[in-house]
């Protein structure tokens, strides 16, 4: 057994959200070195686990969550935003047809 890196976050993160679609790895949100909620969530292909795009979030979050919904969308739910209050905004990623 072993872990090899595969690809670079375009930005470091501490504590994403993590959802695998059947396409994609989505890694939403978390915080940056210095505590601050990031506002993008970053897209991988599944299969090639190549970077496919960086998309911007409704609210920079950390402590979130992300769950892959049946459908190919992942729910975005809760955490804390910028000013680090609990957020009560829902977001659903929804993939392109290529991002």
């Amino acid at each position: 057994s072993s872990f090899d890196v595969i690809e670079l976050l375009s930005t470091p993160r501490i504590n994403p959200a993590v959802a695998l679609t059947d396409k994609y790895i989505v890694v939403v949100g978390g915080e940056d070195a210095v505590g601050e909620a990031i506002g993008d969530a970053e897209v991988f292909d599944a299969f090639t686990l190549e970077p496919v795009a960086t998309i911007p979030l409704l609210v920079s979050r950390k402590d979130t969550t992300a769950h892959a919904l049946g459908n190919g969308q992942v729910l975005i739910a809760g955490g804390r935003d910028e000013a680090g209050l609990p957020t009560e905004i829902l977001s659903l990623f929804t993939p392109d047809e290529s991002p």
